[in-house]
């Protein structure tokens, strides 16, 4: 170029366009005049646009143009159009495979989740339809663990729940059957206390009655709502609590005894009756004594004829000294 071989540069760009990426290849002066220029394409071709990238490329020709320079001088100008077609169809077809590669993604990904969600759907039915069995049948059904994922861990959390709840069911409904059985029972003995012709009362830990039977509003002239809520003593003793028979009572009861004593009580009118008073515990499921029970007998008569059978004895002893004494030595 500095030497203006014209020849040399022709020689230069022939066998430049060889190549089969370089298209067209000019060399220009510093003045902008063409010194050599050999081209491939067709005299139609749109002109040169060096703005473009090569993926952006519309005619499929990189336009490059550079100055040429020797010690900061400009001595020419060399422009030259690669031929990127080959590379355009490369991208193409890149494009084209990553397409298809999303797509067989995105297919893979929509039946792989299609598979996990039937099975999961069909996992947690298999939990529903325990649940409402349980619901209706009572606790102990189970459901078949698959895998160990998270949803294995639910059903198998699930079982072990089930499980326990069938043994606390049967438990509960064993519970509930004796105290059915109990309560039966307590009905029964409530009714036959209740028709008894013996005085009953029933006091808690500390002796405040809490109920008592008809036989006993009879005997001592209380009524249910008089008798109720006060001290045994004070019912049965009414200002007398320091009455031996009381303490003897008491002390009894604070040891979980029984014992049966001989006493004099006080009606409501504050009449003497003479008594026999037994006291025993009632001991609850769990063992430990919840109540005490207390019996009141009326010996009056059973007294009286204590008393007639003492006189009498009394009369026959004391008939037999003077028999005795009258009697010549």
């Amino acid at each position: 170029m500095i030497s203006t071989d014209l020849a040399n540069l022709r020689a230069f760009t022939r066998e430049a366009v060889q190549h089969s990426d370089i298209a067209y290849i000019r060399i220009r002066s510093d003045q902008g005049k063409t010194l050599a220029e050999e081209s491939l394409l067709p005299e139609d071709s749109p002109p040169p646009n060096y703005d473009e990238t090569p993926s952006l490329s519309s005619d499929g020709i990189y336009d490059i143009r550079s100055d040429v320079m020797i010690d900061d001088f400009n001595i020419g100008q060399i422009e030259i159009g690669l031929d990127v077609s080959a590379f355009s169809q490369l991208i193409n077809n890149a494009q084209k495979y990553a397409v298809s590669l999303a797509m067989l993604e995105m297919g893979l990904v929509a039946l792989f989740s299609l598979l996990f969600g039937s099975l999961l759907t069909k996992q947690l039915l298999q939990l529903r339809q325990s649940a409402l069995s349980i619901q209706e049948n009572g606790p102990g059904e189970t459901v078949p663990i698959k895998g160990k994922d998270e949803v294995a861990q639910v059903a198998e959390a699930f079982n072990s729940m089930s499980v326990a709840l069938s043994h606390s069911y049967k438990e509960i409904s064993w519970e509930k059957d004796r105290f059915k059985q109990l309560a039966k029972q307590n009905k029964l003995l409530a009714e036959i206390v209740e028709q008894s012709h013996e005085a009953y009362l029933v006091t808690d830990l500390s002796g405040v009655v809490s109920n008592a039977n008809q036989a006993l509003f009879e005997l001592t002239g209380y009524d249910e709502r008089n008798a109720t809520g006060i001290h045994f003593q004070t019912l049965l003793f009414g200002e007398h609590t320091a009455e031996e028979a009381a303490y003897r009572l008491s002390d009894a009861m604070a040891q979980g005894q029984s014992i049966t004593v001989r006493t004099t009580c006080l009606t409501r009118s504050n009449a003497s009756l003479r008594t026999e008073i037994t006291v025993f515990p009632i001991h609850g499921s769990s063992g430990n004594v919840e109540r005490f029970a207390l019996i009141v007998r009326d010996v009056r008569e059973h007294y009286a004829l204590e008393l007639k059978l003492r006189e009498a004895a009394d009369i026959a002893q004391q008939a037999t000294k003077a028999k005795s004494v009258s009697l010549p030595t």
